[in-house]
């Protein structure tokens, strides 16, 4: 009798074990989590490949953290375009050819109306905070290692 009272918590405590442990993989917006290396520095990125998340990026947020962003991956190498919609702050837009960053448009003001275009094609595109970039040291040319 006992057992079958220790059940329903017990099933209880697995679900709630293998939530946790598919949630940290993600963030609170559903996007999945990953760190990279850039220069020795780790970052924290949320990935989207998504029509939708690519469209709404980080727009509507209030903030990013110090070491965090957000990676687009395409499935063609172009020469994606971006744009500061609904930004609420500054962005560092890095442009990544298979692990190489091949152009970084620095501290782009979330007021600016204009759509960021590099000359050079690309396959991701990583945003992080305005001024990191020149903060931590990132160049083109860098090698970008994805775990």
């Amino acid at each position: 009798m006992k057992y079958k009272k220790l059940l329903p918590i017990l099933f209880f405590l697995v679900v709630l074990i293998f939530a946790f442990i598919f949630f940290q993989n993600y963030s609170i917006h559903g996007n999945r989590l990953e760190n990279i290396k850039i220069n020795g520095n780790e970052l924290k990125i949320e990935i989207v490949n998504s029509s939708e998340k690519l469209s709404e990026g980080l727009g509507e947020r209030d903030g990013l953290c110090d070491k965090c962003g957000m990676l687009f991956e395409f499935s063609e190498k172009e020469r994606h375009s971006f744009w500061m919609k609904g930004m609420r702050f500054n962005l560092d837009i890095i442009w990544i050819d298979g692990n190489e960053i091949v152009h970084i448009a620095k501290n782009i003001s979330h007021n600016s109306s204009e759509t960021i275009m590099p000359e050079v094609k690309a396959d991701k595109v990583l945003e992080i905070k305005g001024g990191l970039a020149d903060r931590i040291g990132i160049k083109a040319g860098d090698v970008v290692e994805f775990k």
